[in-house]
């Protein structure tokens, strides 16, 4: 291993002690990757979750997501948390706030690609 990694994971763990957060991939079921390259057969558990160690018990599921319709190389990590609200107060306001939508299919074509190409010519290759 060499030093700038050794460095990172003294410092990963020293943040995750600083908060109080505690690592869940031992409690990885079946699946023991979450990176894999098809091609050269490569598989690795690349992706991790810290969680603050006060929600360990409220995990009641957790597990890697693995189908077809994921096209990256990465399969995406699940929690579900049981958590209860009956000490949560909410406190409701008679302002309303205005919701924008911003849709694919209404916006401006033509300032797109001029906005597109002005960002992407600054590009040196």
């Amino acid at each position: 291993m060499n030093v700038s990694v050794i460095i990172l994971v003294l410092l990963l763990s020293q943040f995750c002690t600083s908060y109080g957060l505690i690592s869940y991939d031992d409690l990885l079921p079946g699946v023991s990757y979450t990176y894999y390259h098809l091609s050269l057969d490569h598989k690795t558990l690349l992706d991790h979750v810290d969680i603050p160690n006060d929600l360990k018990l409220n995990v009641r599921e957790f597990y890697i997501i693995d189908d077809g319709v994921n096209p990256s190389d990465h399969f995406p990590l699940s929690f579900h948390f049981a958590i209860s609200m009956s000490n949560v107060k909410v406190y409701h306001s008679h302002v309303t706030a205005r919701v924008r939508e911003y849709r694919w299919d209404k916006g401006d074509r033509s300032l797109y690609y001029f906005k597109s190409s002005e960002l992407l010519s600054c590009i040196n290759l």
